[in-house]
């Protein structure tokens, strides 16, 4: 029996001589050192695990911590803009090395700046914390068009490629996690920042060596006039979620917010619907109702956790090292779980198959939650520490399970010529949707009185907590009626037909009666969004 080391060793090198070193590199770069160890996914990590703890110092209540949350993490969801802006408009004559250049030294700037103006107001802090996310969501989102277009060229080994990039960003949390609570713990809740700067770093690696391989090009190309309908469905998208952020730090109330992003939501819905082409728009539709059913009620369980004696007497009373690095480990330890059985049980299966078992799997461990906030476990004489850590654990390694298809089928749908375009349209209507789910958590929590803000004696802030756990429980499973209606009915390994172009037999190209936004292989004026070929060669998941 081969050892599992051999196993990864030869895993490694298939990876290698399907798509070469420079782009597992490149990958590793950025999924590993920035969005795992500094980002930790995206929200965790030596960047995202200090937010919660940096909010509450301001005694921010519940519902207002998911709103500067979805705020400071909104970047996720301008990917649209970014993506459009990388593809339409090169520095020199390079569509990506500048943008990775560019915005890594303006989060180290951010890094350094958090821990080294301690009093800064709530709304300077929001917005360092903001550019520190952006920072993660545009290199992610590079990355991410560069491996599009390798899994295109190579798609038997797509699932694998997806693999690797999320089991990098696993062991760079798991990492990150082993010592961040230490580090609050002794050094304040900013001193994670000052940790990040030389790994956040390492990432201008890409620009200098020039790791995608990208050929410099002598002249422009013109999206706008070849691609008005994407080009309207990325500025919409991108600057409507920007539009929603900034909304979140003004001073209108939370029903003004959750109507805003409501109708956002529905006009990106809309657009995805009319532009794109009936397979893409079907398969966009179900994942934005899925993220949009994933109700987020983070603030309030982050203050049921870690609230002191004095604030809620009955309550876990984790502490910061606990809460961050303990609980941390285990969750990103099981993750990796999620992703290795993935890898080895269900990247074959069909996207309806795996889609039905993972979220109606989420959705029931999801359920364990509630046992903790009606504090049930500690009458069956069972610790809160030991059922968080199992009930955490499972719930991650579920989560896993379920989330891999969708970041893999995302990189299947983009038209070649096009990929960091609609990648960045798919994730970022995907993200769009989570970001509402969480202004809706918010609501929620309003709705069922609970919201607490750390203060002595808010115990009654948590009676109805296990209510909203168990509806936000419930949210996976309503989607799950759309499947046989916008899901393709193919494997996980299989080619999707019907997405050569982006807008081919949709409704915009019918009505408008030609071919705009049809990305054609002798086109002179193509997206450029290929990096590492020419627009005649023939030679690439979120939160979010």
């Amino acid at each position: 029996m081969a050892l599992p080391g051999a196993s990864l060793v030869r895993w490694l090198r298939r990876l290698n001589e399907g798509f070469g070193p420079r782009l597992l590199i490149t990958l590793l770069l950025v999924h590993g050192v920035l969005k795992g160890f500094c980002g930790g996914g995206g929200t965790a990590g030596l960047a995202g695990t200090p937010v919660d703890f940096l909010l509450r110092e301001f005694s921010v209540d519940a519902s207002s911590m998911q709103v500067f949350s979805a705020a400071v993490f909104i970047p996720w969801s301008v990917k649209p803009v970014m993506g459009f802006v990388s593809d339409a408009f090169p520095i020199c004559g390079y569509h990506r090395l500048p943008y990775f250049a560019l915005s890594t030294v303006a989060a180290l700037v951010s890094y350094i700046a958090l821990p080294l103006f301690p009093s800064l107001p709530l709304e300077p802090v929001l917005v360092l914390l903001f550019v520190i996310i952006f920072h993660m969501s545009i290199s992610d989102l590079l990355a991410e068009a560069v491996y599009s277009r390798r899994i295109r060229e190579v798609p038997a080994l797509g699932p694998d490629l997806v693999s690797f990039v999320w089991a990098c960003i696993g062991v760079g949390k798991l990492i990150s996690v082993s010592f961040v609570g230490w580090i609050m713990d002794e050094f304040g809740y900013r001193s994670p920042y000052v940790a990040s700067v030389p790994f956040v770093a390492l990432v201008l690696l890409i620009p200098f060596l020039n790791l995608i391989d990208e050929p410099r090009q002598e002249s422009r190309c013109k999206p706008v006039s070849q691609d008005p309908a994407l080009t309207l469905v990325a500025l919409v998208t991108g600057f409507g979620a920007l539009g929603l952020s900034i909304m979140s730090l003004m001073g209108c109330d939370l029903v003004t917010k959750i109507f805003a992003a409501t109708a956002l939501a529905a006009i990106v819905l809309l657009l995805f619907s009319i532009v794109l082409s009936p397979v893409i728009a079907r398969v966009n539709a179900f994942f934005f109702v899925q993220s949009l059913c994933a109700l987020s009620i983070g603030g309030a369980s982050f203050y049921f956790f870690t609230d002191d004696a004095e604030a809620y007497p009955e309550g876990p009373h984790f502490s910061t090292m606990f809460y961050a690095t303990v609980l941390g480990l285990v969750s990103t330890a099981f993750s990796m779980v999620g992703v290795i059985a993935y890898t080895h049980l269900m990247k074959a299966w069909k996207y309806r198959k795996v889609l039905l078992v993972g979220n109606m799997a989420f959705s029931a461990v999801n359920m364990l939650s509630c046992i903790v906030f009606l504090r049930w476990n500690v009458a069956w004489g069972i610790s809160d520490h030991a059922f968080v850590l199992c009930s955490s654990a499972v719930q991650t390694a579920i989560f896993e399970m379920a989330w891999l298809p969708g970041i893999l089928i995302m990189s299947q749908l983009c038209p070649e010529g096009c990929e960091a375009t609609m990648f960045a349209l798919l994730a970022g209507a995907h993200n769009l949707g989570a970001n509402l789910g969480s202004y809706s958590g918010a609501m929620l929590l309003r709705l069922l009185h609970v919201e607490p803000r750390g203060s002595p004696g808010e115990s009654a802030q948590f009676d109805n907590l296990w209510l909203a756990a168990a509806i936000a429980a419930i949210g996976p499973c309503i989607p799950l009626a759309l499947l046989p209606v916008l899901m393709p009915d193919v494997s996980q390994q299989d080619r999707i037909e019907g997405v050569d172009h982006a807008t081919e037999g949709s409704l915009w190209s019918r009505w408008s009666g030609n071919s705009f936004g049809m990305i054609k292989k002798n086109s002179n004026l193509e997206l450029r969004s290929i990096v590492g070929a020419s627009s005649l060669e023939a030679p690439y998941v979120a939160p979010e």
